[in-house]
């Protein structure tokens, strides 16, 4: 029995060694993406970057890198569950396939432990019916009818899956409070245009400052400046960029004790032999074990599978378990050293710390005030671009939230004559017209309100998935939480005030996955988003429910009414309204 015991509670270990910056409350950078779907993949509180392949080796749940890739972990001291975010893009058919593939091998991973899965998602509230659809009898009908819906955008990628498994293995249940759901949409949609007509105008003026840095800026800071923009684009690590700032003042970098941190932390994970950690937890193990009664050995098992289940940390475990040793083993002791500093990595801290160390390594690299001014300005431009696009982390908002139409208007304006003189100075032109003060306050109102609706959205879909843990026990259920990244940060803030662990995986933008293509169907017209709202705004849908996140049972009503005709040339919709409540 201790054998055996040993070699699982080994095995368990192995699939747990962990990259401290996973592990602490810090993501990792997010791969390069374009601009246009950027914003709804993980906006990242920092952009600290681990060793990506050892995140994927420690991740609780496996994923091929071809269909996502895991962008953080947490794992508390001890926790009451585990959490795997989902995010989600919501008008990109390739990731939504991925997002299905990513929902069925969670679905085959909790039957593994002989649970169910649960998918929380944004966009609906309370239980959207699969079962029903689930339930009929044709497998090869199923994937048909559900493929053809999926690829033509009338149907997401976990409805997906749960259509295509046996009805009980996967439950859709929307945590949406329908009344924040619309605030949050019609902010954003009051506000459209006048937000495109600002942007229009921040763009120009963005594109024209940076036209000037060459200008202005000397090498180290030029580069400075497009070292941090990579960071920005996924096109560089956070900890390279924290290193080569290091490099570039050391003397500086010294005055910001979290980013010194951040710097001794990448250099350490460098130094970190995962194969022979992976070894001497191996021989550690097996040398505990034969020393334990078999109650102990029972606990050593739970308590490995806890960590694999990302309920216990891997500092608790793996200091538990060294603090037992007879022998040395020093690859497995620096390892739990460098999980010790980690785990004292503040995301927060560490986000303004960044900020106000470029600020001041700017200030110190320039020789001339209008080359500081400059930097300022790009710095301010690119922050409004954010905010009025609705691309802001939590971060940035609390630096926007306070700052009213008129400071916007008037530092608008003299950024507006400072470059129309630069330019003037350099020969180029600069025609772009001035946004109305009109136009300005329905976009500040309306970016206002929309991160106001999204951030009480956050907390109230974080307690309606306390309510989905307290309804599916672990041994239940493994729940799964599919939304936008750039929901993420705020989300993810919810679970770690609550103790929760959690994975958060982002799915590709392109795809391997192979679905039927026995069906097609009329592709969704327009260029928004797939929201749940939305997809009913078409003859081939009509909205049925007075509520807009409860169009998703319209989608599964076209379905059943496809699936009763085997995939048959029908194009009649059966309105139906099956949200169920759940809260």
């Amino acid at each position: 029995m201790k054998h055996t015991a040993a070699l699982v509670a080994a095995l368990l270990t192995y699939e747990s060694v962990a990259a401290p910056l996973a592990q602490s409350a810090v993501i990792t950078q997010p791969a390069g993406l374009q601009s246009h779907v950027s914003s709804q993949l993980s906006q990242p509180e920092i952009n600290a970057s681990g060793n990506s392949d050892a995140s994927a080796f420690i991740a609780p749940f496996k994923i091929p890198a071809s269909v996502g890739t895991t962008v953080e972990i947490h794992a508390p001291v001890s926790a009451g569950r585990m959490v795997y975010h989902l995010q989600d893009v919501h008008n990109q058919i390739p990731a939504q396939t991925n997002l299905a593939e990513m929902v069925n091998r969670l679905q085959a991973y909790a039957a593994e432990q002989h649970r169910t899965l649960v998918v929380a998602v944004e966009g609906a509230a309370g239980v959207v019916p699969t079962d029903e659809l689930a339930a009929h009898p044709s497998l090869s009908d199923k994937e048909a009818v559900g493929a053809g819906l999926l690829r033509s955008g009338f149907l997401l990628g976990e409805e997906y899956s749960a259509l295509v498994h046996n009805p009980g293995q996967i439950k859709i249940v929307g945590v949406e409070n329908p009344k924040l759901y619309n605030a949050n949409l019609q902010a954003r949609e009051a506000s459209k245009e006048s937000r495109e007509r600002i942007l229009l105008t921040v763009r120009e003026i963005k594109s024209q400052l940076n036209k000037l840095k060459e200008h202005n800026f000397n090498n180290l800071l030029n580069t400075l400046e497009k070292n941090r923009i990579a960071v920005e684009e996924g096109r560089m690590t956070m900890s390279d960029y924290l290193t080569f700032l290091s490099q570039s003042n050391p003397a500086l970098v010294k005055k910001y004790p979290m980013v010194s941190r951040m710097v001794s932390l990448a250099e350490k994970e460098k130094a970190v032999d995962f194969a022979q950690v992976e070894k001497e937890g191996r021989l550690l193990v097996e040398e505990i074990i034969h020393r334990k009664s078999d109650a102990e050995v029972q606990k050593m098992m739970k308590d490995a599978v806890a960590l694999r289940e990302g309920r216990l940390s891997p500092l608790k475990y793996y200091t538990e378990l060294v603090s037992q040793a007879e022998k040395i083993y020093p690859a497995l002791e620096a390892y739990v050293v460098y999980l010790r500093e980690s785990e004292q990595v503040n995301p927060d801290q560490l986000f303004a710390e960044t900020q106000d160390l470029e600020t001041e390594m700017a200030k110190d690299l320039v020789r001339h005030p209008l080359a500081y001014d400059l930097y300022r300005d790009i710095r301010w431009i690119e922050r409004q671009e954010k905010f009025f696009s609705l691309n802001m982390i939590p971060q940035e908002w609390e630096l926007q939230k306070d700052v009213d139409v008129n400071e916007i208007y008037r530092h608008h304006t003299e950024i507006r004559a400072f470059v129309a003189e630069q330019v003037g100075d350099l020969g180029y032109s600069f025609s772009t017209p001035p946004f109305s003060l009109n136009d300005l306050k329905v976009a500040v109102h309306g970016a206002r309100d929309f991160y106001k609706a999204a951030e009480t959205r956050d907390a109230v879909m974080a307690q309606n998935l306390d309510k989905i843990l307290k309804k599916y026990a672990r041994e239940q259920a493994v729940v799964a939480f599919v939304a936008g990244g750039f929901h993420t940060p705020g989300l993810m803030r919810e679970l770690r005030t609550r103790g929760l662990a959690y994975q958060v995986i982002r799915p590709q933008l392109e795809t391997q996955v192979q679905l039927s293509q026995k069906i097609d169907y009329p592709a969704f017209g327009g260029a928004e988003p797939l929201a749940l709202n939305e997809r009913a705004n078409t003859d081939f849908l009509r909205p049925v429910a007075p509520l807009a996140s409860a169009q998703s049972a319209q989608a599964v009503g076209y379905a059943e009414h496809e699936l009763q005709t085997a995939g048959a040339d029908h194009r009649q919709f059966r309105p139906v309204n099956r949200v169920a409540p759940f809260f």
